[in-house]
């Protein structure tokens, strides 16, 4: 079994949500760690919605540990 990990950085998401959607699909990966994500105003949204336009589901909270 192969499992495809890749990660992203989607520069706190300051580029259409639509084009970060095609660029995360086109990994083809399996699991994705996003890594500089929004982390103020309406950040859940917005990774919902990132989410939504690659094809995949969000599988952690995201929360700093102190």
């Amino acid at each position: 079994m192969t499992i495809r990990i890749a990660t992203y950085n989607v520069h706190g998401m300051r580029d259409s949500v639509p084009a970060l959607g095609r660029v995360m699909t086109a990994a083809r990966a399996d699991v994705l760690c996003v890594q500089e994500a929004p982390r103020f105003g309406r950040w859940r949204a917005g990774r919902a919605a990132l989410a939504a336009a690659a094809g995949l589901a969000v599988a952690g909270e995201g929360r700093r540990r102190r």
